[in-house]
């Protein structure tokens, strides 16, 4: 694998970001919803995927509508189970997956991956490890936890998590939220490579193959910044060393108008609610390091002023780990 450099790295990411906001846009799946939402047909079983894949390739002539359209009925129609009990037990069996409706990633995979290749168009799965915004940071060995998939058109393979493209379990919960979105279809294997890295480098689709050392080193994004569309960040790795006592500066740059910023740490369990300070496009809240030694801090940034009474849902935008030393001393650069 080619080491990368982790300033050159961490600057790669805020380019790659901006260029991930504005290729995502390029897919429109607007015909594709309709037909989809549109289909009344029972599909049970793998054999009744023969039906819908006859009823997609009918409907659009191109083979990217036709993926989109596997893509998003999968989405659609395949609840994720988190609890890891019951029916999604057998996500190698499609049929079992089509009978439940219920299942994990490996079982969204084989639904999408057969169903394309009943329209003519080769895919795979793809083994390796998925990183999600909640966590604080992966083992330092690699292990498998997750799966997605890669389809060859047009002439090169093209990366798609149809798993996490059906929804999202907000934090603290075992509910699944169906929220299907296109931010992983076809994404760009430099920003797929933020949150997935593949067993077998080579599907990384990298000229410059990432190191799984690189790959933990960089905070943890979750879908709570896609949603907000952040297009840059700071801190940028993902351990913040520091002292107890100190200040640190957290700053967003986005379009969309933000309000207030939850910090929050399982770990040493307490939550701090600020206001954004906004300059320009950037957001900034300076933060005091209350705690000495090492807890996670997740960062939640939203549009709704939840200093007022109401109800709000939490969907994480950045995941940090603190690691304080217990004295005010200069931290050793």
């Amino acid at each position: 694998m080619c080491k990368i450099k982790n300033r050159g790295f961490f600057t790669l990411i805020i380019i790659l970001l901006l260029s991930h906001s504005a290729s995502a846009q390029s897919y429109n799946f607007d015909a594709v919803e309709q037909f989809i939402h549109s289909q009344t047909t029972e599909v049970s079983s793998a054999k009744d995927l023969d039906i819908l894949a006859q009823k997609i390739t009918i409907q659009f002539p191109d083979s990217l509508s036709r993926v989109q359209a596997a893509y998003l009925w999968v989405a659609k129609n395949i609840t994720y189970n988190e609890e890891g009990s019951g029916p999604q037990h057998y996500a190698s069996n499609v049929d079992s997956v089509l009978k439940y409706k219920t299942t994990v990633c490996a079982g969204y995979v084989n639904v999408f991956v057969m169903l394309c290749e009943k329209m003519g168009i080769t895919a795979k799965e793809i083994e390796g490890y998925g990183k999600t915004g909640t966590q604080v940071l992966p083992n330092d060995k690699f292990t498998s936890n997750h799966s997605w998939a890669a389809v060859w058109l047009n002439g090169k393979w093209n990366l798609t998590d149809v798993t996490w493209g059906s929804g999202y379990t907000l934090e603290g919960t075992h509910t699944f939220t169906r929220k299907s979105n296109g931010w992983y279809f076809f994404t760009q294997p430099e920003v797929f490579i933020l949150d997935h890295f593949p067993k077998k480098s080579e599907w990384q689709l990298l000229k410059d193959t990432v190191s799984w050392n690189d790959f933990i080193a960089y905070a943890n994004i979750g879908l709570g910044a896609k949603e907000n569309g952040i297009t840059s960040y700071s801190p940028m790795q993902a351990v913040i060393h520091t002292t107890a006592g100190r200040q640190v500066v957290f700053s967003f740059t986005t379009q969309k108008e933000l309000s207030t910023i939850l910090l929050t740490s399982k770990q040493k369990g307490f939550q701090e609610l600020g206001t954004l300070a906004k300059r320009g496009d950037t957001y900034y809240y300076s933060y005091k390091i209350s705690y000495d030694g090492q807890y996670d801090l997740q960062i939640d940034l939203s549009d709704v002023d939840r200093t007022k009474p109401g109800n709000y849902s939490s969907m994480i935008d950045f995941s940090y780990l603190v690691d304080a030393a217990a004295n005010r001393e200069e931290v050793k650069k």
